[in-house]
């Protein structure tokens, strides 16, 4: 069959920001309180916020294993609930956001990534990005960074699919958006 698409990891692929991947799976809750804290005078102090990483982290595992996804905001806002903290989701949304924006100075093109990006772009080859990000947003702020965003068809991340890339049906609906059987399409990562 004719290669009808190609599809493309984001991090260590397309990207490179540990600060980034290491909030989306580990410290993205502890850093929120650091920002809630910086804003609003309340004290947060070391033991919740080391308790909330690890909360955090167990929540993360429990994705990986059963595949079903959950947007960084929704995970944040479950763990303070764990840990009894009533944040209103407005707040917890903002500050994901600014937190996750505070990394993309630290996000660098992977070498080789931009030139091959724009070469399948111009030779007309549709391309997706699958990435298991609970923060999509970042994903279009570094690729818009790096000047490829428009090359893509389709940023499928599993915060907006709905699932994690341990389950196959990430990859079922970013092909179902490109209009592309899986023998058709080569996945970069």
């Amino acid at each position: 069959m004719p290669l009808t698409a190609v599809t493309f990891d984001f991090h260590n692929t397309l990207a490179v920001c540990d600060e980034w991947f290491d909030l989306e799976v580990r410290s993205i809750v502890p850093r929120f309180l650091e920002w809630y804290q910086s804003g609003s005078g309340v004290v947060v102090p070391d033991d919740t916020r080391a308790e909330a990483a690890r909360l955090y982290r167990v929540l993360r595992e429990d994705i990986m294993l059963h595949g079903l996804e959950h947007d960084a905001a929704i995970c944040a806002q479950h763990t303070l609930g764990l840990l009894g903290i009533p944040i209103s989701p407005h707040v917890v949304a903002r500050g994901i956001d600014d937190v996750m924006r505070g990394t993309l100075p630290g996000s660098l093109p992977v070498a080789g990534a931009i030139d091959t990006v724009r070469a399948l772009h111009s030779a007309g080859i549709p391309l997706a990005v699958v990435s298991s990000a609970a923060h999509h947003p970042f994903l279009e702020w570094s690729l818009a960074k790096f000047g490829i965003l428009d090359a893509f068809e389709f940023i499928g991340s599993s915060a907006t699919i709905g699932y994690y890339k341990s389950n196959c049906r990430i990859y079922e609906r970013v092909l179902e958006r490109l209009g592309s059987a899986p023998d058709e399409v080569v996945h970069v990562g």
